[in-house]
């Protein structure tokens, strides 16, 4: 979606705040607090951002599919999938930028030449967290919110389990199944997901996560 746009989605801990413009749209009750931005994180984001062309297609994929699903027929959709996201190389810059990002800087992680020689992994591997943190950026390439989302806020997790480590130089992609959508007296809605992300040439998952989230009807949006 276009920034300019003031009623443009907004994830709370992936995306910047919303918009002076936007602000006014939604209300944020104290349970959904913002969290604050991280220039590391943002950048490991400007990373994962499809260029080019493939900006520009996934960017009208994601439009379509969003346009399809509605707050009044998202529902329906429960225990269907949802989509899969394209496939994302992790990266050492992006280990690096989330090790400093997060002041967990073990060698497994950043230290290559040690990692080669000691780690029982081969070497450096990504963080868990890095890993569940992509879930956010992915399930937005994959749509998986109604159209006239004005906000959609991390509520937490119900389950995560980090099934395999991730090396440095792996490919991953996400599989996300609605498990449930309800509304609420407030007039947000509660979403349940069902995460599955896959390693490229793996045999496994390598991360499966029940992701939690409070959606923020816009104006506009088909209730």
């Amino acid at each position: 979606m276009k920034r300019e746009d003031s009623h443009a989605m907004v994830v709370v801990g992936i995306h910047p705040p919303l918009t002076a413009e936007a602000a006014h749209t939604v209300k944020y009750d104290a349970a959904f607090p913002q969290i604050p931005n991280c220039i590391a994180t943002r950048a490991v984001a400007e990373e994962l951002r499809p260029q080019g062309a493939a900006a520009a297609a996934a960017s009208q994929n994601q439009e379509t599919r969003m346009s399809d699903i509605t707050f009044a027929n998202m529902g329906d959709k429960t225990g269907e999938m949802l989509g899969s996201s394209s496939w994302v190389e992790v990266t050492q810059d992006m280990v690096n930028e989330f090790a400093h990002c997060t002041s967990d800087n073990q060698w497994i992680h950043v230290d290559v030449e040690r990692a080669k020689k000691e780690s029982p992994f081969g070497g450096p591997v990504a963080h868990g967290y890095l890993t569940l943190s992509l879930v956010a950026s992915m399930s937005m390439e994959i749509g998986a919110v109604p159209a006239g989302t004005a906000a959609a806020l991390n509520y937490g997790l119900d389950k995560v389990r980090f099934l395999a480590p991730v090396p440095v130089g792996a490919k991953v992609r996400l599989h996300a199944k609605l498990v449930s959508f309800e509304r609420k007296d407030n007039g947000q809605y509660l979403m349940k997901a069902e995460n599955t992300m896959e390693m490229e040439g793996a045999d496994k998952p390598v991360l499966l996560a029940e992701t939690l989230a409070i959606l923020v009807p816009g104006p506009g949006a088909k209730t």
